[in-house]
């Protein structure tokens, strides 16, 4: 119980980081040079800015605690990678999917949630690939050596 909880406090860390960063990179690259911590239609829906930031905070944690907490599926050493794979995606996708959703729902639709499907499934997918062949390539250099 004690590792479930410091995992999902690394987890609520790293999700917020990761959060903001993303905000920062937004802000500089579509804003006009003012930090945006929400988009308009957000904070109109919330009713403040303060509000729609503290519910996207918490969005953002529970996303660093879902990744978190799904990355023990790694350690089941019987099961074949493409379930550990399969797992990991499919229980982190419906929380990003609501935080998506909560960026997103003064127009959301259908094409906006297929939209966000997809980057989830590229973004995973090229992480995975990444990870995948960085192991590989260290495991086979130790067994060189």
């Amino acid at each position: 119980m004690k590792n479930v909880v410091k995992k999902a406090l690394y987890g609520v860390s790293f999700g917020v980081l990761v959060g903001v960063i993303f905000l920062v990179l937004i802000s500089a690259l579509f804003g006009d040079g003012a930090f945006y911590t929400c988009s308009v239609g957000v904070v109109n829906v919330c009713g403040s800015e303060l509000l729609a930031t503290v519910v996207q905070f918490l969005l953002f944690a529970l996303v660093g605690i879902s990744f978190s907490l799904s990355s023990c599926v790694w350690k089941k050493e019987n099961y074949p990678i493409w379930k550990k794979t399969v797992l990991c995606y499919i229980l982190n996708l419906p929380v990003t999917m609501i935080l998506a959703w909560f960026n997103t729902m003064d127009h959301y639709h259908m094409g906006v949630f297929l939209f966000h499907c997809l980057i989830y499934t590229v973004l995973f997918f090229n992480i995975w690939l990444f990870q995948y062949l960085f192991y590989k390539n260290k495991n086979k250099y130790m067994l060189d050596n």
